[in-house]
């Protein structure tokens, strides 16, 4: 129990290996919903894939499967124009004329403005074929599978190119397709038709690529004899470009995902937080003692593709496997690939691989290995966070629990590590109490506190420079440059919803087929990557000989939210270290050797098969193969899964972050992200695999209740909205809650809350950041206790309840230059109508009017004595509020609080506060 922090040094690799033994590597990265091009443009996922192309990693070696979730002409369109740009741009990466980028960028945004792809921008009839099949009747939710190889073969010196392949999986209205996870499955299967390289990684659209030596760093652990027989993933930690400098939404979320991770670190690693992430194939088919057989031998993890990715069997085999009713009575979702039953696939993908065994790795380079987008808006933030609060509550109240089958599968610590995060949402109890309580008795005059005048963390460093020393880099010797691979899952309308869940289980398994990389990065199209040097950490955890057995992941640093950026060992989505669990195919097995060219027609037909949106019916893929089905939160829940499985993971921070991504720059945007995280969370902790009991049982009492307190986060809003109201109304009513300042205890309870205050933003403050991101973060902690956590809470309550549905909703990745420059200036973003604004207002005016009515009371001689404590706790909120007063009364902006929503917070809190004066006293 004690933090770690890994260094890995890639310049040792080739002393402990030769390059030509460096494992291959699918890239999959995950694009959900590009029938929305104004919510994440085409030209987002295309930096993602061309900071990719730049990893100085042998060409030969990669594939990138995108998966294009939405089935979307535009996005099919935006890459085959980065293909041609890219034959140029590879060579000279460095150096080459921004003119021809910027050409390219117009013609696919006059497209995206269009809305569809005329003659005018089609050069010949070939590239005008993969066109054709959106007919009238091709819609998001009911369309075939789309499988294409784009690019040529060589660059224009005549070196290689890497395999870029579209994939858009069959959808239906009749077959589930489980979200993100879903969509991974799908990519594991195709892939281990077409390549079926041995390592994955996963990557989301919104994040790129910010060093081209992250996967060396990945190689670092893989390469390492002590961790690697149990490694599942490699993941690297979520950091974003364009941050304000004071994370005025708290995006970061350092605690969860760079402190947290550090101390998980010392345990089996941390979660798979949905990108970043390095995988192992064979974790995706059971733990590794207990492997699960895939349905057809060409999906096993050490399935060799012989044929061209071109060849027609190939290509058949691999549409086959992209069915969408291909899963059906198989294992994956359950026992093999990415798991199914969260909206946070990631999370509960992570922690169910855990349970089996497997281990990860936390790579927290200097340079960051990936950047991406973060929320500008505090609605597009809090909607994150929303989301991600009913999936960990999805795994926290699941069958797989970390309270109960966490603990048991990985032991009390680890389980509750992961309890932790899938009861995340559950501080929304606390903090809505803190929100409100003192302050309402503060307004009333009733003290509630006591009265005042009564008296371990893993920091890893990794050293890729070493990296020869241990292992060797192959030099091809033909200066071959990287195959890239564009993958969109299959979609028919009636699949029931899978998310990101089902892309990234899809892109798992059409990886499989296609190239099959030992090493499996996943990573939001929102980001980039931002250190070439990444995968050169990554490698130095995987050749670390002290965490290889068990690593599974290996997360690397990122400044900002979400679980997105993991380099995965491909094994770890195949069950525990020790229970491998097969895949239907032998090529969708980690250890399947792809022997056939990614062109092969029997690989891209074996990648087409499993990339079908039916073909995970009846399978293992989401539950015990592949990234986890379950939460919406898929990259938390997954992460947890993996652990719970046994595998260990790394949390690598390197000093240049891996990957940088987009921040949400507006409240709404901020909000919202978090609220989507919520419900996630939620459905892990309220799952079977809650960390509470799964995961306490599988990974022990620590790790499940770190989990645990992830999955339970949302629940905060429970004590935040008392917090926000109770305390103020009994103020209004001159009713005291709280020990007065002259008890003896008083001092004992002040010592607790500043001591409390005081740790946290010492942790923050080690952990790089400032006391103004500190500050901000608290604040912006209160306001989703009483927003984005409460609702999801209530979301969840109701979907169980079988009264609404969950959903999935996208952050913007837009940036507007008006809200951009007030972002830069910390002005928060309010601009449009969102009923969370309305909750948020009335905290604001009922502490207003409660801090007010208290100093009013002590001035005319009331009980100062008993109602200290609710006064400070009112001022303490008002402070917190400035931004919201100044939207509501002082701002003429177009990023004002909007007049409707005002008025209606001002009626509901003068309704409160007037409810509460006949109500309180009585009491």
């Amino acid at each position: 129990m004690r933090l770690v922090h890994r260094h890995d040094f890639p310049e040792n690799l080739l002393k402990v290996t030769r390059e030509e033994d460096f494992p291959a590597m699918d890239v999959f990265i995950i694009f959900i919903c590009t029938a929305d091009p104004d919510k994440e443009p085409p030209m987002s996922v295309v930096n993602t894939a061309l900071s990719l192309m730049a990893y100085d990693y042998p060409a030969e070696k990669l594939s990138v499967y995108v998966s294009d979730d939405g089935g979307s002409a535009l996005t099919l369109f935006a890459f085959v124009e980065a293909a041609k740009f890219g034959s140029h741009w590879s060579p000279f990466c460095r150096r080459n004329k921004e003119v021809m980028y910027e050409s390219m960028k117009e013609r696919v945004e006059n497209v995206v403005d269009l809305g569809k792809v005329t003659d005018d921008y089609i050069t010949n009839e070939q590239e005008r074929q993969p066109f054709n099949k959106w007919t009238q009747g091709f819609t998001r939710q009911e369309h075939p599978t789309v499988l294409l190889e784009i690019g040529k073969d060589r660059d224009i010196t005549g070196q290689s190119m890497p395999n870029l392949i579209y994939v858009s999986r069959q959808k239906s209205r009749t077959s589930p397709h489980h979200f993100k996870a879903g969509a991974l499955n799908v990519l594991v299967r195709v892939s281990a038709v077409l390549t079926n390289a041995p390592m994955i990684l996963t990557l989301d659209c919104d994040m790129y690529s910010n060093d081209p030596q992250t996967p060396y760093s990945m190689l670092c652990y893989l390469f390492d004899t002590t961790i690697t027989p149990e490694l599942g993933y490699v993941q690297f930690p979520q950091r974003f470009h364009g941050l304000h400098k004071n994370d005025i939404y708290a995006c970061e979320l350092r605690h969860e995902f760079l402190i947290n991770s550090a101390g998980l670190n010392g345990l089996a690693g941390p979660n798979h937080v949905g990108t970043g992430c390095f995988f192992s194939r064979r974790v995706f088919f059971g733990g590794r003692s207990s492997f699960v057989s895939p349905e057809i031998p060409e999906l096993r993890p050490d399935h060799v593709v012989k044929k061209s990715i071109q060849a027609q069997s190939i290509l058949a085999m691999a549409h086959q496997v992209a069915d969408c009713k291909y899963e059906d009575q198989t294992n994956w979702g359950s026992k093999m690939g990415f798991r199914y039953g969260s909206l946070v696939e990631d999370f509960y993908t992570g922690y169910r691989l855990q349970c089996e065994g497997w281990r990860s790795v936390f790579c927290h380079a200097n340079r960051p290995a990936f950047l991406g987008d973060a929320p500008i808006t505090l609605n597009d933030a809090l909607n994150q966070i929303k989301r991600w609060s009913v999936g960990l509550l999805e795994v926290g109240f699941s069958k797989y629990s970390p309270l109960t089958f966490g603990i048991r599968a990985m032991g009390p610590i680890m389980g509750h590590c992961y309890a932790n995060y899938a009861f995340w949402p559950i501080w929304s109890i606390p903090l809505t109490i803190y929100a409100f309580l003192p302050q309402l008795a503060l307004v009333n005059g009733i003290s509630i506190f006591p009265k005042c005048f009564r008296m371990r963390l893993v920091h890893r460093h990794d050293f890729p420079e070493n990296l020869l020393k241990v292992t060797r880099e192959e030099d091809p010797g033909d200066g071959r440059v990287y195959n890239i691979h564009m993958h969109g899952g299959s979609g028919q309308g009636a699949a029931n919803e899978r998310g990101e869940h089902g892309a990234v289980v899809d892109g798992l398994r059409v990886s499989a087929v296609l190239t099959n990389a030992p090493i499996i990065l996943t990573l939001d199209c929102d980001m980039y990557s931002n250190d070439p040097q990444t995968s050169y950490s990554m490698l130095c955890y995987l050749f670390d000989t002290t965490i290889t057995l068990e690593l599974g992941t290996k997360r690397a640093g990122r400044s900002q939210s979400c679980w997105d950026w993991m380099f995965f060992s491909h094994r770890v989505f195949f069950r525990g270290p020790s229970s491998f669990v097969s895949p239907e195919i032998p090529e969708l097995r980690p250890d399947h050797v792809v022997k056939k060219s990614i062109q092969a027609q029997s690989i891209l037909a074996m990648a087409h098969q499993v990339a079908d949106c039916k073909y995970e019916d009846q399978t293992n893929w989401g539950s015990k193969m592949g990234f986890r089905y379950g939460s919406l939160v898929e990259d938390f829940y997954t992460g947890y899964r993996l652990q719970c499985e046994g595998w260990r993971s790394v949390f690598c921070h390197p000093n240049r972050p891996a990957f940088l991504g987009d921040a949400p720059i507006t409240l709404n945007d901020a909000l919202n992200q978090i609220k989507r995280w919520s419900v996630g969370l939620l459905e892990v902790g309220f799952s079977k695999y809650s960390p509470l009991t799964f995961g306490v049982w599988a990974m022990g009492p620590i790790m499940g209740h770190c989990y645990a307190d992830y999955a339970f986060w949302p629940i905060w809003s429970i004590p935040l909205t008392i917090y926000a109201f109770l305390p103020q109304l009994a103020l209004v009513n001159g009713i005291s809650i709280f020990p007065k300042v002259s008890d003896t205890w008083f001092f004992l309870y002040a010592f607790l809350v500043l001591g409390t205050y005081v740790r946290d933003c010492l942790d923050f403050i080690l952990f790089g950041g400032t006391f103004q991101r500190w500050w901000n973060d608290q604040r912006i902690w209160m306001l989703r206790g009483v927003t984005c956590f409460l609702f999801r809470s209530i979301e969840l309550l109701t979907n169980r309840l079988g009264i609404a549905k969950n959903g999935f909703n996208l952050t913007s990745k837009v940036l507007d230059g008006e809200q951009s420059k007030r972002y830069d200036q910390g002005t928060f973003e309010f601009g449009v109508e969102s009923p969370m604004f309305v909750p948020l207002s009335m905290v604001a005016i009922v502490n207003l009017i409660a801090f007010f009515r208290g100093l009013v009371g002590v001035f005319r001689g009331g009980d100062f004595d008993g109602l200290f404590v609710q006064i400070f706790v009112a001022g303490f909120v008002v402070v917190n509020c400035w931004p919201i007063y100044e939207a509501m009364v002082l701002r003429t902006d177009k990023g004002r609080m909007p007049t409707k929503t005002t008025l209606i917070s001002t009626f509901l809190a003068w309704t409160l506060y007037s409810a509460a004066s006949h109500i309180v006293p009585q009491i």
